[in-house]
């Protein structure tokens, strides 16, 4: 079981080293963050939904694979829809769409990562630990999470400001502001994926905690990249963004296993199976 398992925590840094070769051989051109976005992106709308169909409806979860989902496909629908330098079929009514697209697509991730946390509790679990492992969860946030997510926020919108505009500054302050929403539930999500060690659903949440964790450095290499103007932060951030979407790939793919046997061995699996 731990190999079938392992071998799913392996896809994305098999990912992540074919983008990072790619970009190495070809020269980083906008075609090839264009194609390595579409196809991560895609392969983790995919894998949502295969986990999501596991479940019926009416279970937790199913919702919390649905946003997950939704928040992978918008943006390949917006980048089919605006090609590889953002100026395909994006008319008058484009600027409202795009304040559309943004807020949706955060709103899906902030929703989904909040849902997957709260099936562990609405299962009837608490999470157990020391008062100094408590403490290292909280500081890991605020040292990670506010030193690195605020910064990163402060300077995107200053720069958006003097480069793009109010509305520019606007799309990267909700991006960055939601993924370091994200990130602040990364710790209850390792929390989880921890106390269910050494068993089968150590490795969705597991996975999708570092999912989190990668959308928030993406964002700091993204906004370093566009400010010094460099191409090899913006090569490390397209690795980054490859790494994200293909964690919530491997966790969807490692939860839909679980729900698989735990049915078959035909006993409880956990928060998987939480309805309402």
């Amino acid at each position: 079981m731990s190999t079938r398992y392992g071998r799913l925590a392996a896809i994305p840094v098999a990912g992540a080293a074919a983008v990072a070769a790619l970009a190495a051989v070809t020269g980083r051109e906008h075609e090839l963050w264009f194609t390595t976005q579409l196809v991560a992106q895609s392969l983790a709308t995919a894998g949502c939904l295969v986990a999501a169909a596991a479940f019926e409806r009416r279970d937790f979860m199913f919702r919390a694979w649905i946003l997950s989902a939704v928040s992978f496909l918008l943006p390949v629908v917006n980048k089919l829809t605006t090609g590889p330098h953002g100026d395909w079929l994006l008319g008058p009514g484009g600027r409202a769409l795009q304040v559309g697209y943004i807020l949706a697509v955060n709103v899906a991730a902030v929703g989904s990562a909040l849902l997957f946390v709260g099936a562990f509790f609405r299962a009837g679990l608490a999470l157990t630990g020391s008062r100094v492992e408590d403490a290292l969860d909280v500081a890991a946030v605020l040292v990670v999470g506010l030193g690195l997510g605020v910064p990163t926020l402060l300077r995107d919108g200053a720069d958006a400001l003097v480069a793009g505009g109010a509305s520019q500054a606007f799309f990267d302050a909700v991006s960055v502001a939601g993924d370091i929403v994200c990130f602040v539930l990364v710790a209850p999500l390792f929390r989880i994926a921890r106390q269910f060690r050494g068993g089968a659903l150590q490795w969705p949440w597991g996975l999708l905690a570092a999912s989190n964790l990668c959308w928030l450095f993406y964002d700091a290499a993204a906004t370093g990249a566009r400010v010094a103007h460099s191409g090899a932060l913006r090569a490390v951030s397209e690795v980054v963004l490859a790494l994200a979407s293909l964690c919530a790939l491997s966790a969807a793919l490692a939860h839909r296993q679980v729900v698989a046997e735990s049915r078959s061995a035909r006993t409880p699996a956990g928060p998987p199976s939480v309805t309402r």
